[in-house]
């Protein structure tokens, strides 16, 4: 980095020029400083060999940039169910993997981008909900539902306080596509059904030869995502009210936060249903991962992210859950991670949801 002296800061006759020079100045420092600590930490994780191996990432300059995408409200709420695992822990397989098992539905594989706006928790629903009703013989194989019209409609008190690309919650934005349905909608700029997303993937470093995503790691506030009664895609020819998928089908969020049982309820559901809703706290070594099983090494809690659990297995004597993650394909193992299992590491088996056919007497939303 080029560090910028008084004197080449004098050569701008204006005031206004003056304290833009050295307001950017002050911004670039900031920057390198927090990058500077994002290679400590892969340092620190790498020395304690941990299980995974990190590095200084591409898609995130600062932590701020972290926190724009860390989107779930952790508001205590939790979904109970009374339900019994339907086969012992023995029975189950050791290793599960809903990509491969339900190979016809493409979406579970698919990994897509929620740009620099903290719509987790709307693409944990939503991605949830296409592959279940795939699954399910609900959803044509090759549809994928709009994380747009979840992120941009799903609001107020009915539906968890979640507001756009700030904070949701993944559960209550669950329980508004059984009330309302979800349209479909592809990648941003795909011309894929009817609200393709309207965010951009970025936040990568273009200098990566490898990443062809453009880079926004300019500061800016996270946008702000209106709410349509109407596609956006000009090519979709079926009206927005009659693309509506999963409105009143029965299907209700149920929790799976079972961990007294080795998780084998969790693991059941897997098997017979498919992937798992979840949440879990980001640590600042979280976005240095690289490939490997997750463990919290080394640095502070950043906020609360949603993602979708796809399957599980061991590796060396450790168990993990397979999850996919929507920060694209370019981070992690290929826009997957594996993170410990049975341990409730940072979190993440505190607040697991999928669908049930009735709503159980235990549920509290």
């Amino acid at each position: 980095m080029t560090i910028l002296n008084s004197a080449s800061v004098v050569v701008y006759a204006g005031k206004k020029q003056r304290n833009y020079k050295m307001k950017s100045t002050l911004l670039a420092f900031a920057a390198a400083a927090t990058a500077n600590e994002l290679v400590d930490i892969s340092a620190v994780v790498n020395t304690a060999d941990a299980g995974w191996h990190a590095e200084k990432p591409t898609q995130f300059n600062t932590f701020n940039e972290v926190q724009n995408v860390c989107g779930t409200i952790n508001d205590n709420r939790t979904l109970l169910s009374s339900k019994e695992a339907k086969a012992p822990i023995n029975n189950f397989p050791v290793d599960f993997d809903s990509r491969t098992h339900w190979s016809n539905c493409t979406i579970i594989g698919k990994v897509g981008s929620q740009a620099g706006c903290g719509s987790c928790w709307a693409w944990s629903a939503t991605e949830v909900a296409e592959s279940f009703m795939c699954i399910k013989g609900q959803l044509d194989t090759g549809i994928e539902l709009s994380k747009l019209d979840t992120a941009s409609c799903c609001s107020g008190a009915a539906c968890g306080y979640s507001q756009s690309c700030t904070s949701g919650t993944p559960s209550a934005a669950m329980m508004w596509i059984e009330r309302t349905g979800v349209v479909s909608g592809g990648a941003f700029n795909s011309s894929i059904g009817c609200e393709p997303y309207s965010l951009a993937p970025c936040s990568v470093d273009p200098t990566d030869p490898t990443d062809p995503l453009p880079a926004c790691h300019e500061p800016k506030p996270p946008p702000t995502l209106t709410c349509s009664s109407t596609c956006s895609n000009p090519g979709f020819k079926t009206p927005y009210a009659s693309d509506k998928r999963g409105a009143n089908n029965g299907w209700y969020p149920n929790g799976l936060s079972y961990r007294d049982d080795n998780n084998s309820h969790a693991m059941a559901y897997m098997i017979e249903n498919g992937p798992i809703s979840a949440t879990f706290s980001v640590m600042e070594d979280f976005p240095t991962y690289r490939h490997g099983i997750y463990q919290h090494v080394s640095g502070k809690f950043l906020g609360g992210h949603a993602i979708l659990i796809v399957g599980y297995g061991t590796e060396n004597g450790t168990d993990y859950w397979t999850v996919k993650n929507s920060w694209s394909e370019y981070w992690g193992e290929g826009g997957f991670f594996r993170i410990r299992r049975g341990v409730d590491e940072v979190g993440i088996e505190s607040h697991m949801t999928g669908w049930n056919k009735q709503i159980d007497e235990n549920l509290q939303l």
